[in-house]
């Protein structure tokens, strides 16, 4: 059929005088009386997602990653591997879109290269918006960890991109993959062909095996501060016509641990909720109320029991978990000792005006000393709430324990008072705890021995006395460390008399027994070359080793120390208490160094 023989289509005007004049589409009447139809409603769009970054400058608290990536696209050096790793919602996922958008934007006229900053505007930025891009793959390694989707990633970098410049694959969650997957990839990411970009992201990078970090450049992603993060959520609270106290703000940032995403969802949260406030935002998390935590903490300084048990109950009637009352007193805890060393933190923005009120009166109030033994109680609290059968026991038990430690005089004023009322014994000295003896200068009997005549040669002499020194001389000697650990924590001596060896391996498996013994034969013939060393080795009959020796040793030295007036005093004052370390007096020499 010729094209004069195709038939005319139909103009709107022929269309219309085959319509009733009612259903015309000229017809005012239609027009008014037609109901209009309802706007599609749109679905509601999380504020992570809502306010996701779209480009470099969007990223908060990773300025270092920044100006690298910016770096090297302007002197276009980029890498073809790049490894992010960070916590939960520091921008992993976010910054590879970034990257990807910036290697394949092409500008609002369609003719620009890989640049920083891309447009945002042209199809190939739209598309990675829209996630709908071809050429940018994003894979979830904890789904897909078999060397089967390797294989499919490695067999698609044959081809060209489809419609971008570059072929982009984004592989989340990457310590997920098998090692068989892994290995599969080496080769692709070592050499991968020239329009091929990967970027991998992982929460756990010490699972990433170094073959693949060593293909890559690294970026950790830090934690967004918390005065970084509260003015980030109060920017975004302004755009969404929401007004949240300064108060709430904080605890909100705080809360977040220095995650963007899990601040944002927190947000979106207190908007549903209506929280606007510190009291209603405490109530959303589950925290305790600041009010509430150094009322407690009063409490306890005052050893006010009735106050602390009634008010703790209270606590738990609310639904507050007894491990989380411990963390948030800790928190506090720590607060305080902040303040109490840097004194200007009080002046910033970073504490609530409930801690800059209260917490401050308490850093005046205690000592370093007081604050260090709250935190080392309620940090072995946290271990026995966990394995407590009732846990709001173990924590009335905790708070008890805590209030009686605060009223109990700190150790240095505890010794200056002992110091004024004990007079040391004139029939027997103490030992040099801190008392006027400590730190002088003992001088040591020598003795007297005859020089060697002259020309007699000392054989015995180049080779060890004894056990300890054969073992000193391979220490000082010798770079393996299994080896020396091993003779002294497993190495019975049965009879030393050198060059002559007979031991005991105190250890079950042969292997090790072998190993040991063929170390020491080596380390033997390296340090003596000239010596024909006789080694016997038995399976008893062996005497203490000598990490028994030296634990041995200091057991008695703690006992002898237990003797002195002073220590025997401090543990009468201390129940429960024990020593556990005795660490001898400097010398002279050593001060005047």
């Amino acid at each position: 059929m010729d094209e004069d023989e195709l038939p005319i289509p139909p103009t709107e005007d022929s269309f219309s005088l085959l319509l009733d004049e009612d259903e015309s589409p000229k017809s005012d009447k239609n027009l008014t009386d037609q109901p209009l139809e309802k706007e599609q409603a749109v679905p509601y769009q999380v504020l992570a997602r809502k306010y996701r970054p779209r480009d470099f400058d969007d990223l908060i608290g990773q300025e270092t990653m920044v100006r690298i990536l910016r770096r090297s696209f302007e002197l276009n050096r980029v890498a073809h591997g790049f490894m992010l790793t960070g916590v939960r919602g520091v921008g992993k996922t976010t910054t590879a879109r970034i990257i990807a958008r910036a290697l394949n934007c092409i500008g609002p006229d369609g003719k620009g290269g890989p640049t920083p900053d891309p447009c945002g505007v042209c199809p190939e930025c739209q598309a990675i918006l829209a996630d709908r891009h071809p050429d940018v793959l994003e894979l979830d390694a904890a789904s897909r960890t078999g060397v089967d989707d390797m294989r499919e990633i490695i067999e698609s970098t044959r081809f060209r991109p489809m419609q971008g410049r570059m072929k982009v694959f984004v592989i989340d969650e990457v310590h997920m993959l098998s090692r068989a997957a892994f290995n599969a990839l080496l080769k692709t990411l070592e050499e991968p062909p020239p329009q091929v970009t990967f970027v991998f992201a992982t929460t756990e990078l010490r699972k990433v095996p170094v073959t693949v970090l060593s293909r890559c450049q690294k970026f950790n992603l830090r934690r967004v501060p918390e005065t970084l993060m509260a003015t980030h959520l109060t920017a975004i609270a302004e755009k969404e016509n929401i007004s949240f106290s300064a108060d709430a703000i904080t605890l909100l940032a705080r809360a977040a641990e220095g995650s963007v995403r899990d601040g944002l969802s927190l947000l979106d949260q207190a908007i549903a909720q209506g929280a606007s406030d510190a009291k209603q935002m405490e109530e959303m998390l589950g925290l305790t109320g600041q009010t509430q935590l150094y009322e407690l903490l009063e409490h306890i300084l005052q050893g006010d029991m009735a106050a602390i048990l009634d008010l703790s109950a209270k606590l738990y009637a609310l639904g507050v978990e007894a491990r989380a009352l411990i963390a948030d007193l800790m928190e506090a805890i720590h607060q305080i000792s902040r303040m109490k060393a840097i004194p200007s933190l009080i002046e910033g923005s970073e504490f609530s005006q409930i801690e800059k009120e209260r917490g401050s009166i308490l850093a005046a109030q205690l000592s370093d000393a007081a604050l260090g033994r709250a935190w080392q109680i309620l940090r072995q609290g946290l271990e026995e709430v966990e394995g407590a059968p009732d846990r709001y026991q173990a924590l009335e038990m905790i708070l008890i324990r805590l209030t009686y430690a605060s009223s109990l005089p700190t150790p240095d004023r505890l010794i200056r008072l002992f110091q004024n009322k004990i007079e040391a014994s004139p029939d027997k000295a103490p030992l040099p705890i801190g008392g006027e003896g400590a730190g002088k200068k003992t001088q040591p009997k020598l003795e007297k021995t005859s020089p060697p005549a002259l020309g007699q040669t000392q054989k015995e002499s180049l080779l060890p006395q004894d056990w300890k020194g054969l073992l000193e001389a391979i220490r000082e000697k010798d770079d393996d460390i299994w080896l020396r650990t091993m003779l002294s924590c497993a190495g019975r001596l049965v009879e030393y008399s050198a060059p002559y060896l007979c031991l005991q391996i105190d250890a079950s498996d042969s292997n090790i027994r072998q190993r040991l013994e063929d170390g020491l034969r080596r380390v033997l013939r390296q340090l003596w070359p000239e010596e024909k060393w006789e080694l016997c080795f038995v399976l008893a009959g062996g005497g203490a080793t000598l990490d028994e020796q030296k634990a041995e040793a200091e057991e008695r030295t703690l006992e002898e120390v237990a003797k002195d007036p002073l220590v025997a005093r401090c543990l009468k004052e201390w129940p429960g208490s024990k020593l556990k370390k005795f660490i001898p007096p400097e010398t002279d020499e050593v001060l005047e160094e």
